[in-house]
Formats: structure tokens, sequence, C-alpha cells
């Protein structure tokens, strides 16, 4: 059978349990990874420490999440970035859970952080290629209306002219025709 922390490893997600009461946290090997850290010489983790790993941009956001999971007693589900031990920026999916007594007071917190950096910077990449591809779309669908207004001025000039060539050959037929029968009137004599 394949150990739960081999699993965690390939996915990319550590799990963590925090002892409310007690202020301690504990992550799994692969948690510790993720943040940087060697899980068999980490230093113990409380609540305020473990806000020091957040992303400065995320911390506040963070905390608000964990305790308003806290005070309404509801799980969470959202995404954060955290800077690890070596200084590596890291977006997390954070998913949780609270746990209470037989009294309704929260003693435990527990969940899941999977590391979806490359995920997200994936998406971000793919959103910015749709972006520039819609502009290249919007580029050249522009420059084909272009060329199609230019085409249809064309096609008008160019049916115009046939038109005048067709008027401008009857004037020429009719104006030679009349030369031509002046000039016999002319000669002939009888």
């Amino acid at each position: 059978a394949v150990a739960l922390s081999e699993v965690e490893n390939l996915a990319r997600v550590g799990s963590w349990e925090w002892d409310v009461v007690k202020n301690k946290i504990h992550f799994s090997d692969e948690l510790y990874r993720i943040f940087g850290m060697d899980p068999f010489h980490a230093e113990e983790i409380n609540y305020e420490n473990y806000l020091t790993l957040i992303h400065p941009e995320d911390r506040d956001f963070v905390n608000e999440i964990i305790q308003n999971a806290a005070a309404n007693k509801t799980p969470w589900n959202f995404f954060h970035k955290i800077i690890d031990k070596n200084g590596q920026v890291k977006i997390l999916h954070g998913k949780g859970r609270v746990e209470e007594n037989n009294r309704g007071r929260i003693v435990r917190m527990y969940g899941t952080a999977q590391d979806v950096t490359e995920m997200k910077l994936t998406e971000q990449e793919l959103q910015i290629s749709r972006k520039e591809l819609r502009q290249r779309v919007k580029k050249r669908t522009k420059q084909l209306e272009e060329a199609y207004i230019d085409l249809q001025h064309e096609m008008e000039e160019n049916k115009l002219a046939q038109h005048k060539q067709s008027e401008l050959a009857a004037i020429v037929e009719s104006s030679t025709e009349a030369i031509i029968g002046n000039n016999l009137d002319g000669i002939i004599t009888s």
C-alpha cells in the first residue's frame, strides 16, 4: 500500500491540524516541504508564526477567512500566496474545517493546503495568451473590414468605369456611323 505521505507528495498537498486550545499547529511532512522547511528539524508552529509564512499581501485576507470560519463554525476554501523559507512565492489552495466540543466551543481546526503555483501560473499565461489572441483577432478583423470597404469602393468604381466605357463606346459608335455616312454621302455622286 502507498503511504499517505507519498500520496501527499505526488499531489503536492499537505495537511495540517491546529489545536486551538493549546495554539499548536501540526503540519504533515509534505506541508513542511511546501513551506520550504525540513519536516524533521522544523520549529514549532502556532497561529501567530503561521501567519508570518503568509505573503504580506494576503496575510489579512487569510486571517479574516480563518477568523470568520471560527466565528461562524463554517468550512473554508480559498487561494492565497505564501513565501516559503527559501523566499520563493507559492500559491496554495487551502481548505479546512472547524471542530467543536460537545459544548459548542472550537477545539480544533484542520485542513489541507495544495501547492497550485504551476497551475495558477499556467492559468495566468493562458489568460495573457487569450487576451493577446483577442487583440490580434480584433486588429485583423478591423483590417479585413477596411479591406472589404476598399474592395467595395473599387468594385463601385469599376462598375462606374464600365458604365462610362459603355456610354463612350455608344457615343463613338454613333459618331463613327455619322462621320462615315456623311463622308459617303459627300463622295458618292450619281
